[in-house]
């Protein structure tokens, strides 16, 4: 939302959102991936260390939330493999509503647009 614009007012659509922490967040830990890696050679990690009970996703900068699958608790996994996941983040911490990246990826969908207009850093993969 823009606030104050040389142009004048703000005129568009305002929207006020609550925040809400879903029983899978809360199980959620955040990873801060070890400096020099990028969020596609953490992913490689997750499947070379077969981390495939953990979900990945990119938060933004250099941080990543892992959610356990269902019925697991991310403590433990993270106990049992410690030295794997010492090896990958810097950090991991409990998610919170204030795990917030400064710079993010934004998914634009476009139609029409043949293939060959686009370059190949703008293909994104998942982990999962």
């Amino acid at each position: 939302m823009v606030k104050k614009s040389p142009q004048g007012e703000w005129k568009g659509t305002i929207i006020e959102t609550k925040q809400v922490t879903l029983p899978w967040m809360s199980n959620s830990v955040v990873g801060f991936f070890a400096a020099g890696l990028s969020y596609n050679q953490l992913c490689e990690e997750f499947i070379v260390g077969g981390m495939n009970t953990v979900k990945v996703r990119y938060l933004g900068d250099n941080m990543t939330l892992l959610t356990p699958t269902e019925g697991e608790r991310m403590e433990d996994v993270i106990g049992l493999n410690k030295l794997w996941f010492e090896s990958v983040f810097e950090a991991i911490e409990p998610w919170t509503n204030a795990c917030v990246a400064g710079h993010k990826i934004t998914w634009v969908r476009c139609y029409g647009l043949p293939i060959s207009l686009l370059e190949q850093r703008l293909f994104f993969s998942s982990c999962k």
